[in-house]
């Protein structure tokens, strides 16, 4: 849960009326604030915060490099030289500062120092990556039929081979809390069990003609799956996490440019952050309201990139920026 501000209420050690392990009452909350930080750096692109908002990472969009700063502080601590011309739009860096990425065939595991942990050849090209608050992560292999989970030390968890299409290498949504989701042949969504890698429920399409495009959004509850479609215009669609009703609440005035990689997240059960095509604008779109709003703007360039802690602090960077923003999240107490 994001944290609550009780500098005005007894300073840092929780003096006054509110002390540890007091219940505080709803009332006594104002609603949801945030507090932007600006950090300037060159060459910004890609973001990746660990789970416990310890680390936050950017690949670099020209160079085979990670620069790596204090989550908390903002500081930087190093730039790590990666040995491989790897995927810049998906790379996973843990709360111990290791970093996962994928180059073609490969997964590979980087010390915290930029050193090779160790290095995963597969049968076929590594699509999605999902970390686990573990440390370990799942990968989606190509096939559209192989999912495999490793363990921090390279271990197999669980590897499984379907005979038929049962994931999709690009369109995969999940949520710290550990709910994963992906579209087969991008015609259903199916939600994974991450301790064997089998579908635990899916639901169709509902709309005959729809394609989905991008990636999915998990809100961090996982109650609800967002995904974006082509059927004739360019729509998003929210679907229940359990996969109990095909009914989605859709909204079709979205842009006609929707990138698929690390901008495309739900804030929370009603809302979702997409960064689309060159906007230098991270769009806010309320399921509530069915309208869109501008949540951070000012970009250099677009798309712009999100990633979020356990907390619910925000981490964005843009493609070819010179710097990166880190927006904590938190409520405030009244009295």
């Amino acid at each position: 849960m994001p944290l609550i501000d009780i500098r005005a209420h007894g300073g840092v050690f929780g003096g006054g009326k509110y002390r540890k392990n007091s219940k505080i009452p709803a009332g006594a909350l104002t609603d949801l604030q945030k507090t932007t930080y600006s950090v300037n750096d060159t060459n910004i692109y890609v973001v990746s915060v660990s789970p416990n908002g310890i680390y936050v990472a950017f690949s670099h969009q020209f160079a085979q490099t990670i620069r790596v700063y204090d989550a908390k502080t903002r500081q930087f601590i190093r730039q790590i030289n990666v040995p491989d011309d790897y995927s810049r739009n998906d790379f996973i860096i843990n709360d111990d500062g290791s970093i996962y990425y994928k180059y073609k065939v490969d997964l590979v595991k980087l010390n915290a120092d930029g050193s090779v942990a160790w290095r995963k050849t597969h049968s076929y090209n590594v699509g999605g990556l999902v970390p686990m608050t573990d440390g370990s992560v799942i990968i989606f292999l190509n096939d559209g039929k192989t999912c495999i989970r490793y363990a921090p030390n390279g271990s197999v968890i669980f590897s499984r081979t379907s005979q038929s299409i049962d994931y999709n290498s690009t369109s995969v949504g999940w949520n710290l809390k550990g709910d994963v989701f992906t579209s087969p042949n991008m015609t259903y969504i199916a939600k994974i069990n991450t301790s064997t890698g089998v579908q635990i429920g899916s639901i169709y399409i509902s709309v005959n003609g729809s394609t989905i495009i991008g990636a999915l959004a998990v809100s961090p509850s996982g109650n609800y799956v967002s995904a974006t479609y082509w059927d004739n215009s360019h729509q998003v669609r929210r679907y229940k996490g359990d996969l109990s009703t095909n009914t989605p609440v859709a909204v079709t005035n979205i842009f006609d440019t929707v990138s698929t990689y690390r901008s495309f997240l739900m804030l929370n059960d009603n809302q979702l952050l997409m960064g689309a095509g060159s906007y230098t604008v991270l769009k806010l779109l309320d399921f509530v309201a069915l309208s869109w709003s501008d949540y951070e703007t000012g970009f250099a360039s677009g798309p712009v990139y999100v990633d979020m802690d356990l907390d619910g602090n925000l981490y964005l960077s843009a493609s070819g920026g010179s710097a990166w923003r880190k927006v904590e999240r938190y409520y405030t107490l009244l009295r």
